[in-house]
Parts: structure tokens; C-alpha cells; sequence
């Protein structure tokens, strides 16, 4: 796997630094929900705004707020400081 991971992302691969799911719902779901408190309703996640549907719907799940910030179509849908910021 590591081998793999090296030869198309051009750099080394850790094997203890790679984590594998059954993809990326459940990926999203087991990080989301290592982050969030699900009982006080106060944890906010910054999400890119398009976005992947399943964020916000893991967020909901989770009692977790969708901080959405906008990417710049212009710019090749990058960010700016003063986004993030905002």
C-alpha cells in the first residue's frame, strides 16, 4: 500500500500515518465523530462552501454546527484569509 501511495503522490508514505475505511462516508463519520461533542451542541466544523453533502448531514447527526466558509470560483476555488476569518 505504501509502496502504491508513494509512486502516485510523488512523496513517501507512512504506513503508521495512514488510516483506511470502507471509504469516504464512514471516513468522514469517524473523524467527525471523534471531534464532536455530541451533547453539548456547541462544537462548529469549518466546511468549504460547495461542499460535500455528507458533512452537514454527519454534522446533523452528530448535534454539530456547519461553520460554512466560501470558496472563490474565480480563483480556482481557493480561500482567503479574510473568508476564514469572517
Amino acid at each position: 500500500m505504501c509502496d502504491f501511495i508513494s509512486a502516485r503522490d510523488g512523496y513517501p508514505a507512512d504506513p503508521e500515518s495512514i488510516f483506511l475505511t470502507n471509504g469516504a462516508s464512514s471516513g468522514i463519520g469517524f473523524i467527525l465523530s471523534s471531534m464532536i461533542d455530541t451533547i453539548g451542541g456547541k462544537d462548529g466544523v469549518m466546511v468549504p462552501v460547495p461542499q460535500y453533502p455528507i458533512y452537514s448531514a454527519q454534522l446533523a447527526l452528530l448535534n454539530g454546527n456547519n461553520v460554512g466558509y466560501y470558496l472563490d470560483e474565480k480563483k480556482g476555488w481557493s480561500v482567503s484569509v479574510d473568508e476564514l476569518q469572517r
